[in-house]
């Protein structure tokens, strides 16, 4: 917001207070979508290992398909009540 970091969200319920990075007239949102960790591993299940990203003991099951990210608007500016 307006060049400010207020923060990350990666929980429901998605939400984040701006009102500090605020200004009086018009302001500017840039919001950055990456992928869920899951996908990144479903992702690089695919490639030879030395072109993988990734590195885990986590157990990566056959039957894990990539599942929908990304951002689901809309995307809304709420006032307090």
């Amino acid at each position: 917001m307006n060049g400010e970091n207020p923060g990350v969200l990666w929980t429901k319920p998605f939400r984040e207070e701006i009102t500090g990075a605020l200004k009086s007239g018009p302001n500017t949102l840039n919001i950055e979508v990456v992928n869920s960790w899951r996908n990144r591993l479903v992702g690089d299940r695919q490639l030879p290992p030395d072109q993988r990203y990734t590195q885990t003991t986590i157990t990566i099951r056959k039957e894990w398909q990539l599942l929908k990210s990304g951002l689901i608007g809309p995307v809304r500016i709420l006032t307090p009540q």
